[in-house]
């Protein structure tokens, strides 16, 4: 049984079930039966609903045609998304030793300040993910580069079409850089290197300090 598939949805929802579900892997089959497709087309209304809900579309409704009088069968996977919702409120937490950290106080003040789905913005999955990362390579630039996210909560009213957005980052202990060892230097003297950085023993984790000892290194031609 030979069949095609088309899509009607919105293109952000259309184009991930285009080639990632297994109604369209399954295409070509030699071995196809009218009750495997129609369990690949269940199938693929829970796959339409899911990407649906990472668009921040919670309320999607899915449905699939399969017209056999045509060849090859057309299969019609059908979406209708609804309303989307929206981020309602966003509460943002640092605990840890930087949380009374009088130098990191600013720091976290711009973490917060430049977190990235904010109240009103259309609440997808792939945002939210990306503003945790965000926020958290923030906090783990400098001095505490041992932060991670201790709790994230999106919690989704399908009635209201709102989400209110709650985060913990824990700052873990700081950090300093100790010594600088140097290795694989057979042609060259450690203290060609050692005289390229800018950082020194004692001194606060710096991520960018460390990107600039890299351009440094880079840039010498050795």
């Amino acid at each position: 049984m030979d069949y095609r598939v088309e899509v009607e949805a919105p293109e952000a929802i259309a184009e991930p079930l285009r080639h990632g579900t297994d109604l369209v892997r399954w295409i070509g089959d030699a071995g196809m039966t009218r009750e495997q497709l129609r369990r690949l087309a269940d199938d693929a209304v829970r796959d339409a609903r899911s990407v649906a809900a990472a668009e921040g579309y919670f309320s999607a409704a899915a449905r699939v045609e399969i017209d056999d009088q045509v060849q090859p069968w057309r299969v019609t996977l059908h979406v209708e998304p609804g309303e989307r919702t929206h981020v309602a409120a966003v509460e943002l937490q640092v605990t840890g030793p930087a949380a009374a950290d009088l130098q990191a106080a600013s720091r976290i003040a711009d973490l917060k300040k430049g977190w990235a789905l904010r109240a009103g913005a259309p609440f997808r999955q792939a945002d939210w993910e990306s503003a945790k990362r965000e926020a958290l390579k923030a906090l783990s630039s400098w001095r505490y580069a041992a932060a991670r996210v201790a709790s994230s909560e999106a919690r989704v009213d399908a009635g209201t079409r709102e989400a209110r957005l709650s985060v913990v980052l824990d700052s873990g202990p700081a950090y300093r850089f100790g010594a600088t060892t140097v290795a694989g230097t057979q042609r060259y003297s450690p203290s060609l290197v050692e005289s390229l950085s800018p950082v020194h023993p004692g001194d606060d984790y710096d991520r960018e300090r460390l990107i600039v000892f890299q351009r440094r290194l880079i840039e010498t031609g050795y």
